[in-house]
């Protein structure tokens, strides 16, 4: 945003700061480009029973957002 400051998507943040385990699951997802990461975090993902990455790492379920992370992209893989 140039002078104006940094601007952050508010599913990334919780109360208290970063959402607990995101900081992993970005790290899985760094070969993929920053929309294609958006879209990991924010779509509804048939590894995760239909839910979100998001919806999972806020129940604290962070194993099962970074399997399905490190299959993100696969052919055939959700």
């Amino acid at each position: 945003m140039g002078r104006h400051g940094y601007r952050y998507p508010v599913w990334q943040l919780t109360k208290s700061g970063v959402l607990p385990g995101f900081d992993k699951v970005l790290a899985v997802l760094a070969s993929h480009d920053e929309w294609m990461q958006t879209a990991f975090f924010v779509g509804a993902n048939p590894r995760l029973g239909g839910r979100t990455p998001i919806e999972m790492l806020k129940t604290g379920d962070l194993k099962s957002v970074l399997d399905a992370a490190e299959a993100y992209g696969e052919h055939g893989a959700a």
